[in-house]
């Protein structure tokens, strides 16, 4: 009775005691949590600069009842660019959220950034540019319909002609990646400071696949799966991996994962 006596008598106390105790908890919950995905963020996609960039794509055209040639970007690669958008945002980094229109050679001030490319050699002239200097032996196995469909003028020693669409880094059969009609295929490259021997150079992410579901889902897989991505790569400073997904849902197919980072990467 007695010990019932003491709980009524100070249970008023408790009560503030638990609302204050809960109020703490959740505040600290509410800064701790989105402070540790920052981290974990920064730390599985090696973002160590403050300040982000992303290449996109650009396309000369005119539009409907213009005279003006215009740099034109696909609406594809402008949703893969939201997705990374949406990345950088949860990291707390700041992001420059225009397309960057590539001229020349490579830039000494994209050294300073994170940076994030859209789309493949055959769209990307950064991207072309980054896998002259490190894949040299990369082709893009292609009909010949579409090798045609060159709007960067890609030189014609990049493709080879394939009744498949993928890609090869040598003439072997074990030297290429290749996709079923009806598949597509996703492809997410990083290039680390080691890569370009300087100490200071930010993290290079490409991101692109044949088609827009390629370069849509990879990004979409970087958005919301980076822990999984972490997890495949953990303790390699670059990699080059390897997706199929599947046309119709544009989802990544369970068990299509291949690690492409060796034979990519090899010095030999």
């Amino acid at each position: 009775m007695e010990f019932l006596s003491f709980l009524d008598q100070y249970s008023f106390l408790f009560s503030l005691a638990y609302t204050i105790g809960a109020a703490i908890i959740g505040f600290l919950a509410s800064k701790i949590i989105p402070a540790l995905r920052k981290h974990k963020i920064k730390k599985c996609l090696s973002l160590g600069k403050h300040e982000c960039k992303i290449v996109l794509p650009d396309y000369s055209g005119k539009l409907h009842n213009q005279k003006d040639v215009l740099a034109l970007c696909p609406i594809g690669d402008i949703k893969a660019a939201s997705n990374v958008i949406d990345l950088i945002h949860a990291t707390g980094l700041y992001s420059h959220q225009q397309s960057i229109i590539y001229e020349g050679n490579y830039s000494d001030s994209f050294e300073h950034y994170n940076i994030f490319c859209i789309g493949g050699s055959l769209a990307n002239h950064y991207t072309y540019d980054l896998f002259q200097q490190f894949f040299p032996n990369f082709k893009i196995c292609a009909s010949e319909e579409k090798i045609q469909t060159n709007p960067n003028k890609i030189p014609a020693n990049h493709f080879v002609v394939c009744e498949q669409e993928g890609f090869c880094w040598g003439n072997a059969d074990n030297e290429k990646f290749l996709v079923n009609k009806g598949e597509r295929y996703a492809i997410i490259v990083k290039l680390s400071n080691n890569d370009f021997k300087m100490e200071n150079h930010g993290t290079v992410h490409i991101l692109f696949g044949n088609g827009i579901e390629g370069t849509i889902a990879i990004s979409k897989y970087l958005l919301n799966d980076y822990q999984d991505l972490y997890k495949k790569v953990k303790g390699k400073s670059h990699y080059f991996l390897a997706f199929k997904i599947k046309r119709d849902t544009g989802i990544i197919m369970p068990n299509s994962f291949v690690d492409l980072t060796e034979k990519m990467f090899c010095t030999d």
